[in-house]
């Protein structure tokens, strides 16, 4: 089957729109990408940048296919979570910056630094003070 017959075939089965890149292979390339593969491509940790060229698609196209595919959307899953764990371990271990790992853990994690402040004082030390005045009356 050459290029053309290719096109034609996603053409016939995706008659919405532009013909779907989208194979039942890809969640198991996302997961070689997500175990090695990021090494192969020169990277440090797995990132969606070299996911995208590793599959040749784009970033919209990535979203959708999360939305539309659970089994792509679970190797994503896992391929992320593994990010998260290089950096955890390797901004504790010092290999990595510490700035950037805290940039990253919370840009693609939800993983915040975070300190609670009461404002409430529940011992009541920070109720108002109470001022009492003396009156003329009280002078004499």
């Amino acid at each position: 089957m050459n290029i053309s017959e290719g096109v034609r075939v996603h053409w016939e089965v995706n008659k919405h729109g532009r013909p779907t890149k989208y194979e039942e292979d890809m969640p198991e390339s996302v997961l070689e990408y997500g175990n090695d593969g990021f090494l192969l491509m020169g990277d440090v940790i797995p990132t969606q940048e070299g996911l995208q060229e590793w599959l040749g698609i784009d970033d919209t196209t990535i979203v959708q296919y999360r939305k539309k595919y659970p089994m792509f959307k679970a190797a994503v899953s896992v391929a992320l979570a593994k990010q998260s764990r290089i950096l955890q371990n390797k901004g504790i271990s010092g290999e990595f910056n510490s700035g950037m790992t805290k940039f990253l853990l919370s840009a693609n994690h939800g993983k915040n630094e975070r300190s609670e402040i009461d404002h409430s004082s529940s011992d009541g030390s920070l109720a108002p003070a109470t001022f009492k005045g003396v009156s003329k009356s009280d002078e004499s």
